[in-house]
């Protein structure tokens, strides 16, 4: 397979670590431009994974 690709189960932990990271910056009070980093990182690997599992659906069990 050739060019940049990433896999689900990437994408799921990309999600979760980036979540974790935007809960505790806005918990510790972090300046707005580091806690709006990281959840725009959390709503892109999202909407990404979304996609994806959108887009690839198996659909050969029909």
């Amino acid at each position: 397979m050739k060019g940049a690709h990433i896999g689900f189960p990437m994408l799921e932990k990309i999600y979760a670590v980036n979540l974790r990271k935007t809960l505790k910056a806005e918990k510790d009070e972090e300046s707005k431009e580091v806690v709006l980093g990281y959840r725009e990182c959390t709503i892109l690997a999202f909407l990404l994974y979304l996609i994806g599992g959108t887009i690839f659906t198996n659909k050969s069990m029909q």
